[in-house]
């Protein structure tokens, strides 16, 4: 065994061979030895522009363009030291197939600061300080909101559903190219009953073809800034009836006369019967109408009393004719003796 100094010795060269293996493997001492390396995000950045626009001393507001080359999303802090005043905005990536995004960042203003310096910086670069513009911002006009007005009948489009064996009909109503409405309108969906002499030969000036009495109706208030876009169901009489459907602007039409719906009418459509009613039905629409009823000559009963006859012609009575020969004959000599010459006295 050696001596005490020699075994200390040993100790010594072994720990200093283990501390700089431990150094020469460790991270920390990597990164040492490389001092200009930087996180690899902040290394793929493309340097975002920001470029003042103009400055509105009304509403104290600088406006700035920005610039986004990368394909991810930046977050920029801004900060006005001379106004005290910061904020964050996030400029979006590009989309596929551009260049950069461009988009619009706002910051405060403050018109008595004749600098209005901003500094702008992003995942800890900076990107510099800029004045804000100092010409004035052009008035933000709003552009009007282009509407349709509904009460015209062609700035309406519907298409219909119906089914007769099932007893519906339904219209889908909107605006034409989907335009918002200028202001609410009302409009109705009703189905009538029509003449059963109606003769097909369509509506104005065909006495056959009116009045009409309400089936089944229902309304809906179509609301201003909307494309419409409404369904309007109703249910039809039996087939064994004239049915007339009207889509028209409100107020509601129980009963149609010779002038129709008038200037309310949008689109009408009329279904012919098919085949008769049942005897003692009425398609469930109105109280039926009693035909008229054929007065018939009430059946009298004679009481059984013998006629009087008369004498059969042809036949003479003896004695009567003898009574009838006198007369003649008296009625005679008194004509006879009326036209005999009186004598002279």
């Amino acid at each position: 065994m050696g001596s005490p100094l020699k075994v200390a010795g040993a100790f010594f060269v072994a720990a200093a061979i283990i501390t700089v293996a431990t150094l020469s493997m460790s991270p920390t001492s990597h990164a040492l030895s490389d001092p200009n390396m930087q996180p690899a995000v902040e290394a793929q950045l493309v340097p975002l522009e920001v470029v003042p626009v103009c400055s509105d001393q009304t509403a104290m507001i600088s406006r700035w363009k920005v610039t986004n080359k990368n394909d991810t999303d930046v977050v920029v802090v801004w900060n006005n030291f001379e106004n005290g005043t910061s904020g964050t905005y996030t400029a979006p990536a590009r989309t596929a197939g551009t260049v950069a995004s461009e988009t619009e960042l706002v910051t405060n203003y403050n018109p008595a600061d004749p600098n209005n310096t901003t500094r702008f910086t992003y995942n800890g670069m900076e990107l510099g300080q800029t004045n804000a513009q100092v010409s004035a911002c052009a008035p933000v006009v709003e552009e009007p909101v282009e509407c349709i007005d509904g009460r015209i009948q062609q700035n309406l489009t519907y298409e219909y559903e119906t089914d007769r064996a099932a007893g519906y009909s339904a219209v889908y109503v909107k605006t034409v190219n989907d335009m918002p409405l200028c202001d609410d309108i009302d409009l109705f969906f009703s189905s009538y009953t029509m003449p059963d002499n109606y003769d097909g030969n369509g509506f104005f000036g065909n006495p056959t073809a009116f009045p009409q009495h309400v089936f089944s109706s229902v309304g809906l208030t179509l609301e201003k800034g909307s494309n419409a876009g409404s369904v309007f169901l109703i249910e039809l009489p039996d087939l064994c009836k004239n049915v007339q459907t009207d889509l028209y602007y409100g107020p509601e039409i129980t009963t149609v006369g010779p002038e129709g719906h008038g200037t309310q009418n949008i689109d009408s459509q009329v279904y012919l019967a098919e085949g008769k009613c049942d005897e003692g039905g009425n398609g469930g629409v109105t109280p039926p109408v009693e035909p008229p009823v054929t007065p018939t000559t009430p059946e009298v009963t004679t009481p059984e009393v013998m006629p009087t006859m008369l004498p059969e012609t042809g036949t003479v009575n003896p004695f009567m004719g003898l009574v009838y020969a006198a007369i003649l004959g008296f009625l005679t000599y008194l004509g006879l003796y009326a036209l005999l010459p009186r004598k002279q006295s």
